[in-house]
């Protein structure tokens, strides 16, 4: 058995390295974009273009760090249904924030082909999801971008896709939703709440390694992807045949596991949700 790098070494360690224990899927399902631009100064009318190109920036990371497939929610549920200012906007947005050309050429340069999920749902900007695909359709790896118009639309398209084809095994109900084999999501990694939803973790796919990160947006930096994926890699995977010998150290353990902590209490912060940083031992 190889032995496990430290943390340390792994951080600074070359790329290659990470490529080399990587998921080969992953999503990013990023949030709270209206607080970090607020938080960065930036104009409402100017944030969806910002934002976007922040989100691009942490994909490519994600990609250079050996990552094949990403999903990334674009538009959900949620979005659609908001009124005020944001839902009078938020076709425009859309427009402005996807369709800029200096940003597909960006993807289409780094070799990153996108995909849309969800596109009859969005009929009005269908047109536009066509134009991305054919414009990046070159690209080696894939940027699956999301889009529910209900909280139910994902399941629905997948199953409609699933009895369309006559699949009877997961594999092939894979295939038959997303066009080939994919491996299951290595690392799911979203903002704010602990909660999983077909509008973040797509149908089928089950995450083996999950994690929600509580700054807004997208700050996501390549020394903290690299903490991530230690993590997944080489601390979540504590599965053994034999178990006998885990069980040896279990009393000299008792003050780690008599703490009685629930990851997922948290507090509200104006409008907001967010972490308790100590828990009542009581």
């Amino acid at each position: 058995m190889n032995a496990i790098p430290t943390l340390e070494h792994f951080l600074v360690a070359p790329v290659e390295e990470v490529q080399a224990v990587a998921p080969a899927t992953m999503v990013l399902a990023g949030a709270g974009t209206r607080r970090e631009a607020i938080l960065h100064g930036i104009p409402h009318d100017q944030y969806a273009g910002w934002s976007m190109e922040r989100l691009l920036d942490v994909c490519l990371q994600i990609f250079d760090l050996g990552v094949q497939d990403l999903f990334v929610p674009i538009i959900r549920a949620t979005q659609v249904a908001e009124t005020g200012t944001y839902g009078r906007r938020l076709w425009d947005m859309a427009r402005q924030a996807l369709g800029n050309s200096q940003r597909l050429e960006r993807l289409a340069r780094a070799g990153v082909q996108i995909c849309c999920l969800g596109k009859p749902g969005m009929p009005e900007i269908g047109e536009l999801l066509d134009q991305i695909e054919a414009r990046t359709a070159a690209g080696t790896r894939t940027l699956w971008w999301l889009f529910a118009r209900t909280a139910e639309s994902p399941w629905d398209a997948a199953l409609t896709a699933i009895c369309s084809a006559g699949a009877t095994t997961r594999a092939d109900a894979i295939r038959a939703v997303y066009g080939r084999d994919i491996v299951p999501v290595g690392i799911y990694l979203a903002f704010g709440k602990p909660l999983f939803s077909a509008e973040f973790m797509p149908p089928l796919l089950e995450a083996q390694a999950a994690f929600w990160y509580q700054q807004p947006g997208y700050p996501l930096t390549e020394h903290l992807l690299r903490r991530i994926f230690y993590e997944a890699a080489f601390l979540r995977r504590t599965w053994i045949a034999d178990k006998t010998a885990r069980y040896n150290d279990v009393l000299s353990q008792r003050a780690i596991w008599e703490q009685p902590l629930v990851l997922g209490l948290g507090q509200r912060v104006g409008g907001f949700w967010y972490p308790l940083q100590a828990q009542d031992p009581s």
